[in-house]
């Protein structure tokens, strides 16, 4: 969205300026009236890029969470907005987020909406949250708006961490596991190799496999390492800056034996959640999908928003509308056609998420049931056929001797 300079007054008559972001400059003008200010110059600018360096500690979700739940219960309790942000700003252990909640009061009090300066930081505050405070703002319900974002921020948590929960398990168990084979290869096979290669035996053909995938890995073992390393990189990148690329990897995520539909509820749930908080804090409902097409993360989903976005926008029913998106289950639509019928949207938004992020909770466990046996039966299987194949040659020998 560009950003706009201009000067102007108050109604008192007192001279202002600032910056302030808008689709246009009649809609900065607007925005700059509705606020009981009047522009007498705008004009078009363009923000510098701050360098943020490598090493320099950025502002998490959780103290983002944490910081939203006070200040809402600091306008409860009747403290000004300034007065609030500026405690805030004092009691941070995070210098850049103190930094940045001096820069948003120092912005308020030159006549900028809380909404417009919190925008000012883009990398920190995302439109689901500044979209929510400008209608708290617009509403008179301010501390209710906050209430609810730290609510979705403490939801949204929650769910990345039961689906981290569920996948590092596996994760970690592989990487020991990978670790361990490699060590048998590179430390252990070589020597059972030599004994056999003296004693100038013939080899089983499983023995022979296990042997050549030993001398393979012990030559190539620098470049398996780095060629990994830059198949990260090279996904990561075109998952990046390449559209088709981006959706290609989220389609083969969502569709990942045992993890997809986990990966998949996630989404959908946090999907949910946003839109109901959205709709609940008083937004329109196609303002509400189009921010959290911007907060899906998933260029699939992304796709499917849109579609109900433009659905409803050519005047289908919401129900229609999710349903064609195909990423809803049945009963969720259901839910959402009820809910249009009878006026009660917003709650039943609400229960769409409850219900997903029940799902959620669900899938965690049978994943984390389901993933143990089968972890256990692989590896056991993979490092039993290194262990039988190296053992077959000294069998044979037993057997030929006897």
């Amino acid at each position: 969205m560009p950003t706009f300079k201009w000067k102007g007054k108050n109604k008192t008559g007192n001279p202002l300026r600032g910056n302030i972001d808008a689709i246009s400059e009649q809609a900065a003008i607007l925005k700059l009236r509705q606020q009981g200010l009047i522009p007498v110059s705008l004009k078009p600018t363009t923000e510098k890029r701050k360098i943020t360096l490598p090493f320099k500690r950025k502002v998490n979700q959780k103290e983002l969470m944490t910081s939203t739940k006070q200040l809402s219960v600091m306008l409860k309790s009747g403290v000004s907005l300034t007065k609030s942000i500026d405690v805030l700003s004092k009691q941070q252990k995070n210098a850049k987020f103190a930094e940045i909640l001096r820069d948003v009061k120092k912005n308020i009090e030159e006549g900028l909406s809380f909404a417009d300066a919190l925008r000012k930081h883009k990398n920190i505050f995302p439109p689901l949250y500044t979209s929510t405070v400008e209608a708290g703002e617009m509403g008179g319900n301010l501390d209710e708006s906050l209430e609810n974002i730290a609510t979705l921020l403490e939801r949204s948590l929650t769910l990345k961490r039961k689906i981290k929960g569920a996948l590092a398990y596996p994760v970690i168990v592989s990487i020991v596991a990978i670790a361990v084979i490699i060590l048998i290869l590179v430390k252990v096979i070589p020597t059972f190799a030599g004994i056999y290669q003296s004693a100038g035996m013939h080899l089983p053909l499983p023995t022979q496999i296990i042997i050549n995938i030993s001398m393979f890995v012990r030559k190539a073992f620098l470049p398996i390492i780095l060629g990994i390393i830059a198949l990260v990189i090279i996904i990561k990148l075109l998952h990046k800056r390449n559209e088709r690329a981006r959706k290609f990897i989220d389609n083969v995520l969502l569709h990942l034996p045992l993890f997809g539909k986990l990966i998949n509820k996630g989404i959908v749930a946090r999907l949910s959640t946003t839109i109901s908080s959205l709709v609940k804090g008083g937004l329109p409902l196609l303002e509400a999908i189009n921010i959290a097409v911007k907060t899906a993360g998933n260029k699939v989903m992304e796709d499917a928003l849109s579609l109900i976005r433009d659905k409803i926008r050519k005047g289908e029913t919401v129900a229609n509308a999710f349903s064609q998106a195909k990423i809803f289950e049945p009963m969720v639509v259901q839910m959402i056609s009820v809910g249009e019928e009878t006026g009660a949207l917003d709650e039943m938004l609400e229960n769409v998420s409850r219900f997903y992020e029940a799902e959620v909770d669900d899938t965690v466990k049978n994943l984390t049931s389901i993933m143990e046996p089968v972890m256990i039966v692989v590896l056991g299987g993979i490092i039993g056929f290194i262990v039988i194949a190296m053992y077959l040659p000294i069998f044979k020998l037993g057997e030929v001797m006897h």
